[in-house]
């Protein structure tokens, strides 16, 4: 008499990190049924499903393919477009785990009467007396908990993880080879999936009219010179400005309501504080007023040092020590070791 597997329905992309992820499942004794996100229309992700289906054909397992395109425009895209407009750099890829990944994607699972979802993501989950808790991967090079913070806690019960316990550099890859396909030559997928060579300006001229032109000023107020448009600076910037000073200066400030970009010298980047807004507590032990943590200001800053005050209803941050480029947009994400605590939007 056999026994019924328990299903999940795993998140693929016919990569290399998805196509490991779906061999430990299998390996733990999971019946693994492959699901792949269509986001948006081009050969980008017409790719990713031909190698998807290619996985789970040498695999022999179920495949599926989630048509998310309308909503992805909506709640992804449309977010993307709103905070350049408003003169912040957003990461498109946080706001796509919380909507599709694993909140849609869950969906779909239970439309298919399958309970848990899995991706090819490094982080843990672990479970202790009935409560649920995100961590850092066990390789911290590869650690991918930052986009994490956002995903509703209730979901995280019904979330796998299995590369986030693997160790070393190339073992995902040697998972992955597992299944007779040959990964050597498999380029990593671009950042944003549906910016064509990464050229945000270009693609942003679809969306955005073109009246976000106003001045560059300096810290006095002073008018410096005319800019091209707030969508295209980012808080840290010097390059591209196109504008001569006799000295250095950098994207210090964006007031989308003015339309001014304060620009200054590298030292006038650093910051001591910033406000959280659109803020997500995933850890149920913490009191985050009573607590210190460390945080990262976007995916590849290095961890500092923080302390938390609530303020209305955001989050006030202040750091141990000034940080570089703080950046309007991006997601602040804050830690207690190793266990993911939450994070928020940098909104001030």
């Amino acid at each position: 008499m056999s026994i019924k597997k328990e299903k999940v329905l795993l998140g693929m992309s016919g990569g290399i990190d998805s196509t490991a992820a779906a061999v430990l499942l299998m390996e733990q004794g999971y019946e693994v049924v492959g699901g792949t996100f269509k986001v948006i229309e081009n050969n980008n992700i017409n790719d990713t499903i031909k190698d998807a289906k290619k996985v789970c054909k040498k695999l022999n397992i179920e495949h599926h393919v989630f048509d998310y395109v309308k909503i992805f425009e909506d709640l992804v895209i449309g977010d993307f477009v709103n905070k350049y407009r408003k003169g912040k750099t957003p990461n498109p890829c946080v706001k796509c785990n919380k909507e599709i990944k694993y909140d849609e994607f869950l969906k779909s699972a239970h439309s298919l009467d399958i309970k848990k979802i899995a991706m090819g993501q490094y982080g843990r989950i672990e479970e202790k007396d009935g409560k649920y808790y995100i961590k850092k991967s066990v390789n911290k090079m590869k650690d991918q908990s930052y986009y994490l913070y956002n995903i509703k806690y209730e979901n995280i019960k019904d979330i796998l993880l299995p590369i986030g316990y693997i160790e070393e550099k190339d073992e995902a890859k040697k998972i992955a080879s597992k299944t007779g396909i040959d990964f050597h030559n498999k380029v990593e997928s671009q950042d944003i999936c549906f910016i064509k060579d990464n050229n945000y300006k270009e693609f942003l001229k679809d969306y955005i009219e073109k009246d976000l032109v106003g001045n560059f000023i300096d810290k006095e107020g002073n008018i410096l010179g005319e800019h091209k448009g707030i969508q295209n600076y980012t808080v840290g910037q010097r390059k591209g400005l196109e504008i001569a000073l006799g000295t250095p200066h950098y994207v210090v400030d964006i007031d989308y309501e003015t339309k001014d970009i304060t620009l200054g010298l590298k030292e006038d980047l650093y910051s001591s504080e910033c406000i959280l807004s659109d803020y997500n507590i995933l850890n149920p032990d913490v009191d985050i007023e009573e607590e210190s943590f460390t945080a990262k200001v976007r995916y590849s800053h290095r961890e500092e040092k923080i302390n938390i005050k609530r303020k209305g209803k955001n989050l006030k941050i202040i750091f141990d020590k000034p940080v570089r480029a703080i950046t309007l947009g991006q997601s602040l994400v804050f830690y207690n070791g190793d266990y993911l605590i939450g994070g928020g939007i940098i909104d001030k």
